[in-house]
């Protein structure tokens, strides 16, 4: 239930949430600078662009180019790291140092596992994502369709419209819980796959005997 998923997800919090903070801080840190060049890059263009040569403009877009990949490249390398040091943290229950010290020797000879499981779980989470959405895609364009066909053609939005628009709010809201519903269900599937190739990776002769001891 809730509540034992609750009581039971408490004790690690504060380790998860610094953890996550860890990770993301210093890309927010790389973006915002990022920005800040990119910025301090272009307003010469915007203020004198007679005075702008077009080796300079080739050369601004092929590093901003370069930054941008590597900086995703990094950022998704992190990510596929953090999905496993969390896990780390959370099974083993270990702090956060140890987290990333666990984490890192799994990661490191395993890369090529979890990146296809990573590609995996991504196809599957945009496939499912999009069946979900139909619905909803369907719904807007019901509502768009009709309008922009009488603004095109100079009539005014008449009753009709009015009262399918009214109707097309009300299917958005009540399709709304069943979207967030599918939406959790598609994140705990992604989690326990993620779980569970953790326990796979980490699967020792001596954990298989206490399990079957156990069981």
């Amino acid at each position: 239930s809730f509540g034992e998923l609750w009581s039971g997800g408490t004790p690690y919090f504060w380790r998860y949430l610094g953890a996550w903070l860890i990770s993301t801080v210093p890309f927010f840190v790389i973006g915002l600078f990022f920005i800040i060049g990119f910025l301090i890059l272009l307003l010469p263009m915007l203020f004198h662009p007679r005075q702008i040569q077009g080796g300079m403009v080739a050369l601004w877009a092929i590093l901003a180019s370069v930054g941008i990949l590597v900086l995703s490249l990094l950022a998704l390398a992190v990510r596929l790291f953090m999905n496993i040091a969390l896990n780390a943290l959370v099974l083993e229950d270990l702090e956060m140092r140890d987290a990333f010290r666990r984490g890192w020797e799994v990661f490191r000879p395993s890369f090529l596992e979890i990146l296809l499981m990573a590609v995996i779980l991504g196809a599957i989470r945009v496939i499912a994502g999009i069946i979900i959405a139909l619905p909803l895609v369907g719904i807007i364009l019901a509502l768009i369709v009709p309008a922009a066909f009488a603004s095109a053609f100079g009539g005014h939005i008449s009753s009709g419209l009015v009262t399918s628009f009214i109707i097309g709010i009300s299917c958005t809201l009540i399709y709304l819980p069943i979207l967030l519903g599918a939406g959790g269900l598609i994140l705990s599937y992604v989690q326990s796959a993620w779980t569970l190739t953790y326990l796979s990776l980490t699967e020792t002769p001596e954990r298989v005997e206490s399990a079957d001891e156990t069981i």
